[in-house]
């Protein structure tokens, strides 16, 4: 009995003795893990690198959220898009503070926000840093329109905003 015991507590030494060894055999292999993704090239050709939108001389009493839209002047080209649906959004700080309506961008003066629009004849609203999907063949007219924030009066100021515009396939 004590034999079958030794024997046995022997085999058991010498199992766990060959799996070390070939553990050991296995640190000189090493897996390798690959990782990446695939992207279409940019979808469009983008007019200009930057762009400035002058507002102009507004008076504080008109402005509305109506009043002083400005188109945006960029010409953007999506032939080359290799699908057919895009996607485009305006990133940035987006405005914040009691009366800020949604999806204004953060102007320096925090009564005052800016809002994007796209159409033709009755421009519709694009959120700031939401996504607006179109085709590569009716690429949107892009405008900007300031409004005021909250129920304070407005006091004449420089107004300064920076907005990034990106499109991407949908």
């Amino acid at each position: 009995m004590k034999m079958k015991i030794i024997s046995s507590a022997l085999l058991i030494t010498l199992y766990c003795s060959a799996s070390v060894q070939a553990a050991d055999i296995d640190k000189n292999e090493v897996t390798i893990n690959i990782t990446g993704k695939l992207f279409y090239p940019p979808p469009c050709v983008v007019s200009s690198e930057n762009i400035t939108v002058p507002l102009g001389d507004m008076t504080t009493s008109k402005v509305d959220g109506t009043e002083y839209i400005k188109e945006i002047g960029v010409t953007i080209t999506c032939t080359a898009a290799k699908k057919d649906s895009l996607k485009l959004s305006f990133t940035g700080d987006a405005a914040t503070g009691t009366g800020a309506p949604a999806g204004l961008l953060k102007t320096n003066y925090d009564r005052l926000g800016i809002r994007f629009k796209t159409g033709a004849t009755t421009p519709v609203d694009l959120n700031i840093n939401t996504d607006f999907s179109f085709t590569k063949t009716t690429v949107p007219k892009l405008w900007l329109v300031p409004v005021k924030i909250g129920t304070a009066e407005l006091e004449p100021r420089d107004i300064t905003a920076t907005a990034t515009l990106k499109i991407q396939h949908n």
